[in-house]
């Protein structure tokens, strides 16, 4: 892709706006495949942002994200493992410049590893033995941030469960651990053991309550804390489902409510959580909740059971369609830190006839852990509120020719200082098909900047690529 941009250094701090020409050249590989025992799904891709008058660095932006799942002994032992690279902002309230920017910009690499044991003992009993293991580090220069975040988080799960007929019960043993790298000593611990009991209510609705207890080392600090709550689930069929739990933990209150509804035309995801959270384990449990090829597979579930053939479909659809991969959601924290992360999100999405119609809208506060010894308490780095929403639509004009654009809004807001950044955004742009697997867009963008922390600024951007498909 090949972009003007009138404001190359926006948010940079230069007393000039100077324009810039921007070549963007993004390689891509998918890569799936199934077989008896084996599923692996992926992407790859080296994107290099190259600047004509050298108004940022020149860089080469590695993404990655592979996922592969082995069945060793059949319906029994199981082997998970993924790897990922994504991009992240280096400061969490200077600019973030999207595929042109390489300034304010970490490549972030996560390798994970999860063994499991499933065993049925009946349709209604059941063991799992779980241990996630995740490994993060910066894959660039590192800076003394960076540096410090780049860690290993573990999460081991004993589980003994007996369904609700019309009462259940389960049993679990977990121990979550977190280890900074450049820290000597012990990792951060939470042990929690936690009986639950349910009945149903219904056939598709069932109510309980939750006791225990939470162990917690921190700075070699061991505390013992009660864990008590209650949970419920509604899951009226296959496309519908609600489930919700709250419970007293050594943090405060922790809850987490979780709707997901789908349809051959529809999908939407609104989930609100409580929890406690760390550089590390964000990388572990990133979702792609707020991803619009994950809300496309929802709608496209029913037509293409098979996870393989309805991941194909969906990167054609996007493809054909013009429709973007992603839509504006919570920037990732990457900094040592212990936090409790309070998070509230909705996403839909729209398939029509010739349009297709993505919204989101998010609010999460990230605070530090009352018994947090890892950082400076009270940055803004690791104390603040993030707010934004977004909208997009994609119009098929015609058979070969289709017209998008979208719109998202972000703001950043230090929550003990006066710290704020907002920024918003405007595109739009039209995708030609030129070839059965050949696609020509040109588009432009607007952008707007407004903070106390980084300079105010304007751009205004056009845009023209090919895009190819092997």
């Amino acid at each position: 892709m090949l972009t003007w941009s009138s404001n190359a250094e926006i948010g940079i701090g230069a007393s000039e706006t100077p324009s810039d020409v921007i070549l963007n050249l993004r390689p891509r590989a998918t890569l799936r495949g199934e077989g008896s025992r084996m599923k692996v799904s992926g992407t790859l891709a080296l994107e290099t942002v190259t600047y004509a008058d050298e108004t940022q660095p020149n860089r080469v932006l590695p993404e990655v994200d592979l996922r592969g799942r082995f069945e060793a002994i059949q319906r029994f032992f199981f082997l998970e493992a993924g790897a990922r690279a994504t991009r992240t902002r280096q400061d969490l309230f200077g600019v973030g410049n999207g595929d042109t920017g390489s300034v304010n910009t970490i490549t972030t690499g996560q390798a994970n590893l999860s063994p499991s044991i499933e065993a049925d003992f009946s349709q209604q009993a059941r063991l799992r033995v779980r241990s996630d293991n995740s490994w993060t580090r910066d894959l660039g220069d590192e800076t003394t941030q960076s540096a410090a975040a780049a860690g290993y988080f573990g999460n081991h799960l004993l589980l003994l469960e007996h369904d609700p007929r019309p009462f259940g019960w389960r049993a679990e043993a977990t121990r979550a651990e977190t280890k900074y790298r450049d820290i000597a000593g012990d990792p951060l611990i939470t042990d929690l053991v936690r009986l639950s009991v349910d009945y149903a209510v219904g056939q598709d609705a069932t109510v309980g309550l939750r006791v225990g207890r939470e162990h917690t080392l921190r700075d070699k600090i061991e505390q013992w804390n009660r864990v008590y709550g209650w949970q419920a689930r509604w899951l009226p069929n296959e496309r519908t489902s609600l489930t919700a739990f709250e419970e007293k933990r050594s943090f405060g209150t922790a809850w987490n409510l979780r709707f997901d509804r789908r349809t051959p035309q529809l999908a939407w995801t609104i989930n609100t959580s409580r929890q406690l959270d760390s550089t590390p384990q964000s990388a572990l449990d990133l979702q792609a909740g707020a991803n619009v090829a994950a809300l496309l597979d929802a709608i496209f579930t029913t037509r293409y059971p098979d996870p393989v053939e309805r991941a194909r479909v969906v990167a054609d659809f996007m493809a054909t369609t013009g429709v973007s991969g992603s839509i504006q959601q919570p920037l990732s924290i990457y900094a040592r830190r212990l936090s409790i992360s309070t998070s509230n999100t909705a996403t839909v999405s729209i398939i029509g006839a010739r349009s297709t119609i993505t919204l989101s809208g998010f609010s999460v506060r990230t605070e530090d852990a009352p018994d947090a010894t890892l950082q400076q308490l009270g940055s803004a780095i690791t104390n603040n509120t993030q707010r934004g929403g977004a909208a997009a639509l994609t119009y098929r004009l015609s058979p070969r020719l289709n017209f998008s654009t979208s719109a998202d809004w972000l703001r950043v807001s230090a929550l003990q200082a006066a710290d704020q950044t907002t920024q918003t955004s405007v595109r739009a742009q039209l995708a030609l098909q030129l070839a059965p697997r050949t696609s020509g867009i040109a588009g432009a963008r607007y952008r707007s900047v407004r903070s106390n922390v980084t300079p105010d600024g304007k751009e205004g951007s056009i845009f023209v690529g090919l895009d190819y498909r092997m």
